[in-house]
């Protein structure tokens, strides 16, 4: 059990960093299996490479994205066992997978949250200070272990609004923003942002604060 403070209100700097870290680790170990294409066959390898897909099973927090980058790492690991001529093709769409994976969960979060770069740089890295006080409160003595990040992720987008529905299409239609066959008068964009101008409007009404980071490191 951990012994230290977790929001319960999704919180931007939290999940930029724990997901950050976890895309990083899913493309490094994509990245390494390139050693495969050049090294002698080894039958100790195909029970390794079903040992990490069950662990991306478990690890991912993206449940809805996750299935395509595993099902391309099994395809890689059978391509492997059985010496199959697609090894390289296999080993290149892994890659791709790894990295559709990474987009399509930042596109999802953004679409729910808004954007982040009030914590992150123009390169795509989260800030130091946000980095700092992520170290002081999580890791003061040593990191945290992969399980305990993937825990505290998803504990973080679970709590995230309107997950199953990013484009918040029933929402739309309820409001009559979205005619019955899907069509958006307005746009959904401007539809989108109609609805996230009443969420701050509930939130100021109710005096929900999200971003515990934020009060931490500006207050």
């Amino acid at each position: 059990m951990l012994a230290f403070f977790v929001p319960m209100h999704p919180d931007k700097p939290l999940i930029a960093i724990l997901m950050q870290r976890e895309h990083n680790r899913l493309v490094n170990q994509a990245k390494s299996l390139e050693r495969l294409l050049h090294q002698a066959y080894s039958e100790k390898q195909y029970p390794r490479l079903l040992e990490i897909a069950r662990k991306w099973e478990n690890l991912l927090t993206d449940d809805r994205g996750k299935h395509r980058v595993i099902q391309a790492l099994k395809n890689f690991a059978e391509t492997y066992k059985s010496r199959g001529q697609t090894l390289q093709d296999d080993y290149y769409e892994l890659l791709f997978q790894a990295g559709l994976y990474r987009k399509s969960q930042w596109s999802t979060i953004r679409t729910c949250l808004g954007s982040f770069n009030d914590y992150m740089n123009n390169f795509g890295s989260v800030l130091p200070q946000y980095k700092k006080e992520f170290k002081k409160r999580y890791e003061p003595r040593k990191p945290l272990s992969v399980e305990e990040q993937s825990r505290i992720l998803r504990e973080q987008i679970q709590l995230i609004p309107h997950l199953d529905d990013p484009m918040r299409s029933k929402e739309m239609l309820e409001l009559g923003l979205m005619d019955e066959n899907g069509f958006v008068p307005m746009g959904k964009p401007k539809a989108l942002q109609i609805l996230k101008a009443r969420d701050k409007f509930k939130q100021s009404r109710t005096g929900r604060v999200i971003d515990f980071f934020t009060r931490l490191v500006r207050g």
